[in-house]
Formats: structure tokens, C-alpha cells, sequence
């Protein structure tokens, strides 16, 4: 689906820029589908992302999406300092995929170990008590 969505935003950037833009706004809609067409690009890793964040959750690890979460902020952050100021505008397109990019790897990384970890069988001790 993010694919789909991907190809639909890179070729459709300048007809979705003037649904929100007036037509003579043409400085505006440049920029605005050059973040389109490149943002669009990275939508699978935003896919990626989300799907591993979300089994995760389910999983009951609710904790390392939120510290996910957490480190995408301070990523933005650091994204801002660092590459808007050199870059400009083209530096601000970055920061998004940078930041998805970032917590997929994170989360693709440690998503085995805790998925094994849930799934891990516990063990119940015998209950010396009797039920009535």
C-alpha cells in the first residue's frame, strides 16, 4: 500500500501542492513537490517502521516505541540544526526519511530479540493449593 501511495504522491505532487496552494504560487509548489517527490520516495521505510512499531506495542513492549518516538524528536532536532542551516530547504526535505530511517533500524534491530522474548513459553509453578 505505501508503494502504491509512494507512486501516486511522486507523480501526483504538483496536482496535490494546488489543492491546498493558489495556481500562481509557483515558487511554493516547487518546493512543495520537491518535498513531495522526495519524501515519497522513503514511504516503505515509514511502512516498515510502523508495522514493527505497532507489533511491538501489541506485543506489550509499548516502552520502545515510545523511546522510538522520543529519538525521532531529538533527531528532528539535531536534523534542524545541522542540516537546515548549511542546506536550506533542500536539508529540511532530509530530515523526515533521516528520522524514519533512523527508528527503522532501531526497531528492525531489536524486534527479534524482544519478539522472542514474548513469545518465550512461561513456566507456572505448581499450586499446592486446591480450589474448591
Amino acid at each position: 500500500m505505501s508503494l502504491i501511495v509512494a507512486v501516486l504522491a511522486h507523480f501526483l505532487a504538483p496536482q496535490f501542492m494546488s489543492l491546498f496552494v493558489n495556481s500562481q504560487e509557483t515558487e511554493v509548489i516547487a518546493l512543495g513537490v520537491q518535498y513531495i517527490s522526495f519524501t515519497s520516495l522513503c514511504y516503505f521505510i515509514l511502512g516498515i517502521n510502523f508495522i514493527v512499531r505497532f507489533v511491538l506495542t501489541g506485543l506489550g513492549q509499548s516502552s520502545i516505541p515510545l523511546g522510538v518516538g522520543i529519538l525521532e524528536i531529538i533527531v528532528r532536532c539535531l536534523g534542524t540544526y545541522f542540516l537546515i542551516y548549511p542546506l536550506g530547504f533542500q536539508g529540511m526535505t532530509y530530515i523526515n526519511p533521516l528520522c524514519w530511517g533512523t527508528s527503522t533500524v532501531l526497531v528492525v534491530l531489536i524486534y527479534p530479540y524482544l519478539f522472542k522474548r514474548a513469545m518465550r513459553p512461561t513456566t507456572m509453578k505448581p499450586s499446592n493449593e486446591i480450589s474448591a
